[in-house]
């Protein structure tokens, strides 16, 4: 059977009061799963708390910022995406940060604990069957986690598909210098419910969904291009690189020249 993840890691941490590390980044997925506890965390813009019966993935090449709040008794498992897959896996990424802000709930609750007993079972273990056993229970999980995002967005279409179409404007106009007003207009709306309706659809605000797409945009040119940050800025709707570095400094926390020396395969 061909799996479309591939686990790198897994351990799990008993009640645990303090992060070794309050942010880090890694180049492979990460995913915490409690079972008991409660920490807050910040990917991007995106900010929560996570505790028992929630999931926080995290994408590759992201910095994750997380601070206790009770102690933790978690899985930690880092994974990639098979090759056979890869080119999805910057779809699933847009899509966890769109519908969960990296957090999910899983509707199914018992199986979600069933494959946490059964990922017990291997914590320590490295054997062969042990290492088919763990791949087997993550690829369930994820497959789990890719059907509740597919649910939520079949939902949120069905439930408002003007704020859907806005939505896909949005990100399809992420170069151009846009003025929420003028947004709300094309959709026949006045911006201030303009911006109460797509808030209640997608949980951001359309200025705080449309910095989020930029930002990331920009993150993703900072690691796949030797563009300059004032070309970057444009592309990414920033009159200049001034004002994008001081935005893109603002939400991930480090410089655009930082993110690109830190995450650039192209960087010496």
């Amino acid at each position: 059977m061909d799996y479309p993840i591939v686990v790198r890691d897994q351990q799990y941490m008993k009640d645990k009061r303090a992060f070794m590390l309050r942010s880090s980044s890694s180049m492979n997925w990460t995913l915490f799963a409690p079972e008991a506890g409660r920490f807050q965390f910040r990917i991007n813009s995106c900010a929560g708390e996570a505790g028992s019966g929630d999931l926080l993935v995290c994408p590759p090449h992201t910095m994750l910022h997380r601070e206790m709040v009770d102690p933790l008794s978690s899985h930690y498992v880092k994974f990639d995406y098979a090759r056979t897959s890869i080119q999805h896996e910057s779809d699933m990424a847009e899509q966890l940060r769109e519908l969960f802000a990296y957090k999910i709930t899983l509707t199914d609750q018992e199986r979600l604990r069933s494959t946490l007993r059964s990922l017990h079972a291997v914590d320590h273990l490295h054997d062969r069957d042990s290492a088919l056993w763990r791949t087997h229970l993550m690829n369930d999980l994820w497959l789990s986690i890719k059907q509740e995002a597919t649910g939520a967005a079949q939902s949120r279409s069905i439930g408002d598909p003007l704020m859907a179409e806005a939505q896909q404007w949005l990100k399809a106009h992420l170069h151009e210098a846009l003025f929420i007003r003028d947004v709300a207009a094309r959709f026949h709306l006045h911006p201030v419910h303009f911006a109460r309706r797509f808030n209640r659809c997608f949980g951001v605000t359309p200025s705080q969904y449309l910095t989020r797409c930029r930002i990331e945009n920009g993150q993703k040119l900072l690691r796949q291009t030797d563009y300059t940050i004032e070309h970057i800025a444009q592309l990414c709707g920033y009159d200049n690189g001034f004002y994008f570095s001081r935005m893109f400094t603002k939400i991930i926390r480090m410089s655009p020249s930082q993110y690109r020396k830190t995450y650039s395969p192209l960087t010496p």
